[in-house]
């Protein structure tokens, strides 16, 4: 066991060597330090760190149960690491929704070569900046609510998405990073498209625009509802 290596190499080497113990009759942790002497032998000093112990045991099990939790989430759920967001990873519902491997830096503001290249973000249509982005803003503090995105990827599809962002602060008060949670509301805009769409065609069969004009419209409302 731990103590045995311990005060054997302590002996043998005549070198201080630290270690840690659980005694099974007290159920308790120790900690144990040994030092040689000058006679020959070892100083032992021992430290009851039970209640560390269980702190450390606690932080790893938080740790595990958010780690669960987020992978689970059917949002995608975004954390920048640095105030400039140049390193930003996100969980397995946010790296789906950007079509990205898990290790993959998800930042478009992330240093030449990590960026990644396989989609753009607009809103409105407009190409945002990439200072603009959510992420990026937050970052200088600003929270954002509820922006609505659009994802175009290289391969022509496309994803609507509502993200909200707030910065992080550190114990004085700056910012330290940001997280950022994004809802995929693709559904939502093509079920918003179909009734327009269909409003469109019916305003247009009522009042007798010509038959061609109306079936240009059905195509319309059509290629609208493609991802």
């Amino acid at each position: 066991n731990e103590a045995y290596v311990g005060l054997h190499r302590a002996m043998a080497d005549r070198v201080t060597v630290e270690y840690e113990v659980f005694y099974s009759p007290w159920q308790r942790w120790f900690l144990d330090k040994a030092f040689p002497t000058a006679d020959g032998g070892l100083a032992v000093f021992t430290r009851d760190v039970t209640e560390r112990k269980e702190a450390e045991r606690q932080i790893r099990q938080g740790a595990e149960e958010l780690r669960t939790l987020l992978d689970t989430l059917p949002i995608g759920v975004f954390f920048a690491h640095d105030p400039d967001c140049r390193s930003i990873t996100g969980n397995r519902a946010a790296n789906a929704l950007l079509r990205s491997p898990a290790a993959e830096n998800l930042s478009l503001t992330a240093p030449a070569g990590e960026q990644p290249t396989h989609f753009r973000v607009y809103r409105g249509g407009t190409e945002y900046r990439p200072d603009e982005l959510p992420m990026q803003r937050a970052g200088r503090g600003e929270v954002v609510r509820q922006e609505e995105m659009e994802i175009v990827f290289d391969d022509g599809g496309v994803i609507y998405e509502l993200m909200s962002a707030s910065p992080l602060f550190d114990p004085q008060g700056r910012v330290r990073g940001v997280v950022a949670g994004a809802l995929d509301i693709s559904d939502r805009r093509r079920a918003e498209a179909l009734l327009a769409g269909q409003k469109t065609v019916m305003e247009m069969v009522a009042t007798g625009r010509p038959l061609p004009d109306v079936l240009a419209a059905v195509c319309r409302v059509i290629e609208g509802q493609e991802p």
